[in-house]
């Protein structure tokens, strides 16, 4: 296309730089000669050329890159370039048309020429992450006034956009328990689903003790209080990933709900808090991980986040999950009614609930076997503290018969 248009340049200036060289009699000569054989129905036409464009929301955008987030379900480059809204085009001359009347030229008018303009690159496939070239060529041809003959075509024009395709993805896993690390939520539930974390109200670095008398007692310090928690074990890890990094452009990680309830840090066991969640591409390296603590308990997938990517043209690519944050009410009593007939009901029996024994996932938090009840009970060999897990506590039938004193009992 260039060589093209520097063509069309030097003749152009070829023609300027010999109009000096034929003085005014000859040229006069000639015409009237011309018009001797008849010369005078033919038509003189001086193009003024257009350059050749692509324009996005009315905006000229011939070679800029564009960058936008691989989609699966877009196969080839001319579906990403709609999703871009790159859609117009075009490459038109107008023609200035003279005539020789037998005595001068004069101007018959201006006429448009037709365009035909094919996208080259549109059909190209698309998979993964790539930087492709969408190019559009024309054909512009002369429209040619009635009652003369002959016909131009200019040169082929074309103009291009380049569409740089990255993957952008937003991780995160479930929070973790009893020392192990929570799994990673899939994809298709990140929404729907969601991760789930414990609020971080517990003591993994055991900083409070108690001696075997029990007159000794140093108080717990709840984690989410300190700013290092050697062998925490509750954060949930977030991973944002884009790839290949477009090195312009920003990247942030947005808070769209539930912000009170969750803390960012630099490492699994807390370290530095991140508050700065927006990355200028061009100058800095966004973390490759980051740490999500539960501060207080939200709503059902109350937590959102959004990772979102806008390039130098405000093009914007993003995902986005969503979280829960639970609080478990460890150390509380719970209370079995007596359904003995004539007994009094209140005389019923008490347990303790004294952990959670299973991973951080929706399934595990609703299942009553998971979590461990602490109990005194008797029996003719002798009676002693016994643990149990909740479901049999609850279903401790015959001997304690059905109750119903649980409100918060998961539903099996």
């Amino acid at each position: 296309m260039d060589d093209r248009l520097a063509r069309k340049s030097r003749r152009a200036a070829l023609g300027r730089a010999l109009r000096p060289l034929l003085p005014l009699p000859a040229l006069a000569m000639m015409l009237v000669a011309g018009a001797r054989i008849g010369l005078w129905r033919a038509a003189w036409a001086c193009p003024q050329l257009n350059p050749p464009y692509i324009r996005r929301n009315g905006q000229n955008v011939n070679d800029k890159t564009f960058y936008i987030g691989w989609d699966p379900t877009s196969t080839t480059l001319g579906q990403y370039r709609k999703a871009l809204q790159i859609e117009e085009t075009g490459a038109l001359d107008v023609d200035f048309r003279f005539s020789w009347n037998g005595s001068e030229f004069v101007k018959d008018g201006e006429y448009a020429d037709t365009t035909g303009a094919t996208w080259k690159g549109d059909g190209g496939a698309v998979g993964g992450s790539c930087q492709l070239d969408d190019i559009c060529e024309w054909d512009d041809l002369a429209t040619i006034p009635p009652g003369e003959g002959g016909r131009r075509d200019d040169p082929l024009e074309g103009a291009k956009v380049t569409i740089s395709i990255f993957k952008m993805d937003l991780q995160i896993t479930n929070g973790g328990n009893n020392g192990q690390e929570g799994a990673a939520v899939p994809d298709a539930d990140e929404d729907t689903v969601g991760a789930y974390l414990l609020v971080n109200w517990d003591d993994d670095d055991q900083n409070g003790a108690i001696d075997d008398s029990g007159t000794s007692i140093t108080l717990p310090i709840p984690d989410l209080s300190e700013n290092y928690v050697k062998n925490e074990d509750d954060l949930a890890k977030i991973v944002p990933s884009l790839s290949p990094n477009p090195g312009v452009g920003t990247l942030a990680l947005k808070i769209v709900s539930g912000g009170s309830h969750i803390r960012f840090w630099d490492s699994d066991t807390k370290g530095n808090p991140i508050t700065k969640l927006e990355w200028d591409l061009a100058t800095q390296t966004p973390p490759a991980e980051l740490w999500l603590e539960g501060f207080s308990a939200s709503p059902e997938r109350g937590v959102e986040l959004k990772l979102e990517y806008k390039d130098p043209s405000n093009v914007e690519t993003y995902d986005t999950l969503k979280a829960t944050v639970v609080l478990i009410n460890l150390g509380v009593g719970l209370y079995r009614q007596n359904a003995i007939p004539l007994a009094d009901p209140a005389l019923g029996h008490t347990g303790l609930l004294t952990a959670f024994n299973g991973a951080c996932t929706r399934t595990d938090l609703l299942d009553a076997q998971k979590y461990e009840v602490t109990e005194m009970q008797w029996s003719i060999l002798g009676g002693g503290c016994v643990t149990t897990t909740w479901k049999a506590f609850h279903n401790a039938a015959p001997y304690w018969y059905e109750y119903d004193s649980s409100p918060d009992y998961p539903s099996d």
